[in-house]
Protein backbone atom coordinates (compact mmCIF):
# COMPACT_ATOMS: atom_id res chain seq x y z
CA UNK A 1 0.00 0.00 0.00
CA UNK A 2 1.08 3.16 -0.92
CA UNK A 3 1.40 6.43 1.29
CA UNK A 4 -1.06 7.89 -0.96
CA UNK A 5 -3.87 5.10 -0.47
CA UNK A 6 -2.44 4.77 3.51
CA UNK A 7 -3.81 8.92 3.41
CA UNK A 8 -7.10 8.11 1.86
CA UNK A 9 -7.97 5.74 3.65
CA UNK A 10 -7.09 7.83 6.78
CA UNK A 11 -9.28 10.24 5.48
CA UNK A 12 -12.46 8.02 5.10
CA UNK A 13 -11.93 6.71 8.87
CA UNK A 14 -11.63 10.37 10.39
CA UNK A 15 -14.72 11.99 7.73
CA UNK A 16 -17.59 10.28 9.73
CA UNK A 17 -15.94 11.60 13.15
CA UNK A 18 -15.26 15.15 11.93
CA UNK A 19 -18.35 15.59 10.65
CA UNK A 20 -20.29 14.47 13.85
CA UNK A 21 -17.99 16.88 15.51
CA UNK A 22 -19.04 19.78 13.05
CA UNK A 23 -22.81 18.91 13.53
CA UNK A 24 -22.16 18.54 17.50
CA UNK A 25 -20.82 22.49 17.73
CA UNK A 26 -23.45 23.62 15.61
CA UNK A 27 -26.41 22.10 17.71
CA UNK A 28 -24.47 23.10 21.00
CA UNK A 29 -24.19 26.70 19.43
CA UNK A 30 -28.15 26.81 18.57
CA UNK A 31 -29.11 25.96 21.76
CA UNK A 32 -26.84 27.98 24.07
CA UNK A 33 -27.67 31.35 21.60
CA UNK A 34 -31.38 30.11 22.15
CA UNK A 35 -31.28 29.54 26.13
CA UNK A 36 -29.39 33.48 26.00
CA UNK A 37 -32.04 35.38 24.09
CA UNK A 38 -35.15 34.41 25.88
CA UNK A 39 -34.16 33.66 29.27
CA UNK A 40 -34.28 36.88 31.00
CA UNK A 41 -35.52 36.19 34.40
CA UNK A 42 -36.11 40.68 34.96
CA UNK A 43 -37.43 41.41 31.46
CA UNK A 44 -40.68 40.49 31.74
CA UNK A 45 -43.07 39.72 28.50
CA UNK A 46 -46.24 40.82 30.34
CA UNK A 47 -47.10 44.48 29.71
CA UNK A 48 -50.41 46.92 29.52
CA UNK A 49 -50.60 48.78 26.50
CA UNK A 50 -52.88 51.21 25.14
CA UNK A 51 -54.34 54.97 24.39
CA UNK A 52 -56.46 56.88 26.36
CA UNK A 53 -59.04 58.59 23.87
CA UNK A 54 -61.56 60.99 23.98
CA UNK A 55 -65.34 59.49 23.97
CA UNK A 56 -66.97 60.88 20.92
CA UNK A 57 -70.92 60.31 19.59
CA UNK A 58 -69.64 61.49 15.84
CA UNK A 59 -72.08 62.87 14.72
CA UNK A 60 -70.65 64.55 11.55
CA UNK A 61 -68.40 61.18 9.92
CA UNK A 62 -64.81 62.57 9.27
CA UNK A 63 -62.49 59.79 8.11
CA UNK A 64 -59.23 59.66 8.36
CA UNK A 65 -56.11 57.94 6.66
CA UNK A 66 -56.79 54.37 8.35
CA UNK A 67 -60.74 54.51 7.23
CA UNK A 68 -62.03 55.11 9.74
CA UNK A 69 -65.36 56.93 10.01
CA UNK A 70 -65.03 58.42 13.17
CA UNK A 71 -61.24 58.63 14.43
CA UNK A 72 -60.28 58.81 18.01
CA UNK A 73 -58.40 61.93 19.59
CA UNK A 74 -55.97 60.59 22.03
CA UNK A 75 -56.00 62.39 25.48
CA UNK A 76 -53.01 62.95 27.55
CA UNK A 77 -52.80 61.90 30.78
CA UNK A 78 -51.69 60.03 33.78
CA UNK A 79 -52.78 57.04 34.74
CA UNK A 80 -52.34 55.24 37.96
CA UNK A 81 -51.71 51.23 38.43
CA UNK A 82 -52.72 49.29 41.62
CA UNK A 83 -53.40 46.56 43.18
CA UNK A 84 -57.07 44.52 42.48
CA UNK A 85 -58.15 45.85 45.38
CA UNK A 86 -56.90 49.55 45.03
CA UNK A 87 -55.06 49.58 48.33
CA UNK A 88 -51.74 49.80 47.08
CA UNK A 89 -50.19 52.24 44.26
CA UNK A 90 -48.01 50.18 41.71
CA UNK A 91 -47.03 52.44 39.27
CA UNK A 92 -48.26 55.75 37.63
CA UNK A 93 -47.62 56.15 33.37
CA UNK A 94 -48.00 59.27 31.41
CA UNK A 95 -49.30 59.28 28.31
CA UNK A 96 -47.54 60.40 24.91
CA UNK A 97 -49.48 63.69 23.11
CA UNK A 98 -51.66 61.01 21.47
CA UNK A 99 -52.83 59.41 24.32
CA UNK A 100 -50.67 55.93 24.22
CA UNK A 101 -48.96 53.91 26.71
CA UNK A 102 -47.13 51.04 27.41
CA UNK A 103 -45.47 50.29 30.55
CA UNK A 104 -44.22 46.68 31.55
CA UNK A 105 -45.96 45.03 34.23
CA UNK A 106 -46.03 41.13 35.82
CA UNK A 107 -49.38 39.00 35.25
CA UNK A 108 -51.91 39.24 37.22
CA UNK A 109 -54.64 41.66 38.11
CA UNK A 110 -54.61 45.36 37.96
CA UNK A 111 -56.94 48.44 38.75
CA UNK A 112 -56.46 50.91 36.41
CA UNK A 113 -57.67 54.67 37.06
CA UNK A 114 -57.56 57.02 34.70
CA UNK A 115 -59.79 60.34 34.03
CA UNK A 116 -63.28 60.25 33.88
CA UNK A 117 -63.91 62.94 31.54
CA UNK A 118 -61.47 65.92 30.23
CA UNK A 119 -62.37 68.90 32.83
CA UNK A 120 -59.70 69.50 35.07
CA UNK A 121 -60.98 68.53 38.59
CA UNK A 122 -63.35 64.88 38.71
CA UNK A 123 -63.17 61.53 39.89
CA UNK A 124 -61.27 59.41 38.00
CA UNK A 125 -62.53 55.82 36.71
CA UNK A 126 -61.32 53.00 37.68
CA UNK A 127 -61.06 49.52 35.61
CA UNK A 128 -60.37 46.13 36.11
CA UNK A 129 -57.87 44.57 33.83
CA UNK A 130 -56.17 41.57 33.66
CA UNK A 131 -52.39 41.52 32.28
CA UNK A 132 -51.61 38.29 30.41
CA UNK A 133 -48.65 36.17 30.72
CA UNK A 134 -47.95 35.86 27.16
CA UNK A 135 -47.88 39.13 25.48
CA UNK A 136 -48.96 42.73 25.96
CA UNK A 137 -52.42 43.29 26.67
CA UNK A 138 -54.29 46.06 25.01
CA UNK A 139 -56.71 48.83 26.59
CA UNK A 140 -58.15 51.29 25.44
CA UNK A 141 -59.84 53.56 28.22
CA UNK A 142 -62.37 56.69 26.82
CA UNK A 143 -62.45 59.85 28.94
CA UNK A 144 -65.60 61.69 28.73
CA UNK A 145 -65.64 65.36 27.16
CA UNK A 146 -66.21 68.01 30.02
Amino acid sequence: MSVRQGLARLTWAIAPLMVMAVVTIVAASAAFAQAGSGDQPDAPQAALVGRVVVATRCPVPVGDDDGEICPAVGYPSTLTIRSADGSQELAEVSTDADGRFSIPLDPGVYLVQAPSTTAGVNTPQSLLVTVSPDSPTSLTIQVGRA
